[in-house]
């Protein structure tokens, strides 16, 4: 199957995806998702992957806990974001896109995306790609949604869209301040 392109723009992640350790979604502060294509690909496993359209120098410290700190990524690098089962939620706030993310095959409740990759791309205009897998693994998506406690629902054409359970947005982790600021 060929990549798909999901959209183009400068790519962030809410704050408390950094602090649960969670690192599941992604948005664009500026650009635009192809919703529809996003809807219909939802529930599908395969791999995210950023191109840099245009690299800019980075703007976040990194993440001190796991030792991952900003790199600049050169025009046209192409840089694997995770493998997964793709979602998608809501944006955070009106003026960006919704949130597209994997859930890991693997049953881990953190890390869900690459971190070196997400602090390689951090900030920098990407166009995101989805490439899906050549047959869609409904056993192994089932399999992980429930061992997760998610609810698979199915969609038309016998494929399952696997409901997230959503990181709460409107409140601090304890001991963390400023969940309201980008990530």
């Amino acid at each position: 199957m060929e990549p798909m392109e999901l959209g183009l723009g400068v790519l962030d992640w809410h704050p408390l995806e950094r602090k649960t350790d969670r690192y599941g979604t992604v948005f664009f502060t500026e650009g635009t998702m192809d919703e529809k294509r996003l809807i219909d690909l939802e529930g599908t496993l395969g791999t995210l992957v950023a191109e840099v359209v245009d690299p800019r120098p980075p703007e976040h410290v990194g993440d001190w806990f796991h030792g991952v700190y900003p790199e600049m990524p050169a025009r046209g690098e192409l840089i694997g974001l995770g493998t997964g089962v793709l979602f998608c939620l809501p944006p955070v706030e009106a003026d960006f896109t919704p949130r597209v993310g994997l859930l890991p095959v693997e049953d881990r409740e953190t890390l869900w995306l690459d971190l070196k990759a997400l602090y390689r791309t951090h900030s920098q205009q990407v166009r995101i790609w989805f490439q899906p897998t050549s047959a869609r693994k409904k056993d192994v998506v089932l399999t992980r949604a429930k061992r997760a406690g998610l609810e698979p629902k199915p969609k038309p054409g016998g494929d399952f869209v696997v409901i997230i359970k959503q990181v709460p947005l409107t409140e601090d982790v304890p001991g963390q301040a400023g969940a309201d600021q980008k990530g």
